[in-house]
């Protein structure tokens, strides 16, 4: 898929990783799990699909999900900042 608007950074993700895209959990519904219980279910998909690595991308502003990520063993493999602070954003990975 292409995008209409380049990431200010680099890619998304590489050839041997499954990329996550668009993940939210409403903020009343934060707390209860869902979140992790969403990533699980993406990384069992990579699993499947024989991919190594899962990837995803959180905005800078984002700490909570950024924590969630980290906690739940993502690390950050590219920072991306930019004047504007709504297109900061974090690249991260998680060997599977």
């Amino acid at each position: 898929m292409k995008r209409g608007i380049g990431l200010p950074g680099g890619r998304e993700a590489v050839k041997d990783e499954y990329y996550i895209s668009n993940l939210g959990v409403h903020p009343s519904a934060q707390g209860l799990g869902i979140g992790s219980a969403l990533l699980k279910f993406a990384e069992d998909l990579a699993c499947d699909a024989k991919l190594s690595k899962c990837s995803l991308i959180v905005g800078s502003y984002n700490q909570n999900a950024f924590r969630l990520y980290q906690r739940l063993g993502y690390q950050v493999v590219e920072t991306v900042r930019n004047e504007n602070p709504s297109l900061g954003y974090y690249r991260m990975v998680k060997v599977l």
